[in-house]
């Protein structure tokens, strides 16, 4: 069975899930060769992270454009995830109130910043501090993700949002004190079923807010 509230952690192995186009796949793999070369004493497995926004699996996620999405977690029925939970409960009050704190609106509609990935990059290789350097209301995947932690003025995000990476997610949620691990494995459609989640008939690409989206 699967839990899912509120600002819980989604790190999958792929944007998209298993009905990703080429496009989506060649930049999960880039990115996962990149984190495992990046991380140390560490091997990740995720290359992509989300937050939660509710109850029934939304989230609001930076794949080729940033926006809520009702099928969020459907989309990667297929796929190997890992779900991360708050340790300490997280009200419903505290995440709104975070939410407009952090301004996650302004993420909304965005385009992906693959610059932003290029700047991680060279501070890996180059200059380390140029995976902290940004200006606007632009962010990856990870940084939107803890760009709403930071709000909560946790401790792990002191440092700041930007150049978060999904694998350093992944550590947190993993090994450190703040997440519990909720979910790691294979998400299946029976799962999703069993865990009184919803499972929308719509292609992952072509599905934007769930309007129109059919149920199974």
């Amino acid at each position: 069975m699967i839990s899912v509230a509120p600002g819980y952690i989604l790190l999958t192995a792929g944007v998209g899930g298993p009905a990703a186009k080429w496009r989506d796949r060649m930049l999960s793999r880039a990115i996962l060769a990149h984190q495992r070369v990046q991380e140390v004493g560490f091997v990740p497995s995720r290359s992509h992270a989300e937050l939660l926004v509710g109850f029934r699996g939304e989230t609001f996620a930076a794949r080729w454009r940033t926006r809520k999405r009702v099928n969020g977690l459907c989309d990667y029925i297929g796929s190997h995830i890992t779900i991360g939970r708050p340790a300490a409960a997280l009200k419903s009050l505290a995440f709104w109130q975070a939410w407009e704190q952090a301004q996650m609106d302004r993420f909304d509609g965005n385009i992906y910043p693959v610059h932003r990935i290029l700047m991680q990059a060279l501070g890996t290789w180059v200059f380390p501090w140029l995976a902290k350097v940004g200006a606007g209301r632009y962010a990856i995947c990870s940084e939107v993700v803890a760009k709403f932690y930071k709000a909560l003025n946790w401790p792990e995000f002191a440092g700041g949002w930007r150049g978060w990476t999904p694998a350093g997610l992944e550590r947190l949620v993993r090994h450190g004190d703040a997440f519990e691990v909720e979910f790691d494995g294979l998400l299946t459609q029976e799962l999703m079923v069993a865990s009184g989640l919803p499972v929308f008939a719509v292609d992952p690409d072509e599905a934007s807010y769930g309007l129109d989206a059919g149920m199974v």
